[in-house]
């Protein structure tokens, strides 16, 4: 089993001689599993999971996380029970509770809600609430604000039309 903590900035390359004294917090009953790397002042906490994964300084995991094959980044915040497997997320970042984030990529300035679903889609600079599933989406999202309950995922067939709800002083780019 391969595990580092190490206290320097993250350097351009890893370098498993630079490890040196540091300070993360591990609380009971956590699990880290094997090559897994976390940084200065990143918390694993009570029944958290972490294998083949990075979190990078102030990095929470804070309680009953999985954290698998992927990149936490800096001041990056999980919610209790939330599940990230092979994705990164870029910190600041705040993901409430009861998550799954799996295959995607969560871009800084972003707050996911809780019991919402990401699956192989990618968003940044945006907000959304709880409850939501966003899966397969083609492209970036990015400066979004997305309301409770709401589903977005990708159609197969190409658009023939679009299909608009819109409330007053809106505008809508179609690319």
């Amino acid at each position: 089993s391969l595990a580092w903590a190490v206290s320097q900035p993250p350097p351009e390359k890893l370098d498993p001689g630079a490890c040196t004294p540091f300070t993360v917090t591990v609380r009971t009953g956590a699990y880290i599993r094997q090559y897994v790397i976390i940084w200065d002042g990143a918390l694993v906490g009570a029944h958290t999971e972490v294998k083949g994964s990075v979190l990078f300084p102030n990095a929470k995991a804070p309680h009953q996380n999985y954290v698998g094959d992927s990149l936490l980044g800096r001041r990056v915040t999980l919610g209790a029970g939330t599940q990230v497997v092979r994705s990164t997320i870029r910190g600041p970042a705040v993901v409430g509770e009861g998550c799954l984030i799996q295959d995607s990529f969560i871009g800084p300035f972003t707050s996911i809600g809780p019991n919402t679903v990401l699956t192989r889609s990618e968003i940044e600079n945006s907000i959304v609430l709880e409850n939501c599933t966003i899966i397969d989406i083609g492209s970036r999202i990015g400066g979004s604000l997305i309301g409770k309950n709401v589903k977005i995922t990708r159609s197969d067939k190409p658009p023939r039309n679009y299909g608009f709800m819109v409330g007053d002083n809106s505008e809508i780019i179609v690319l």
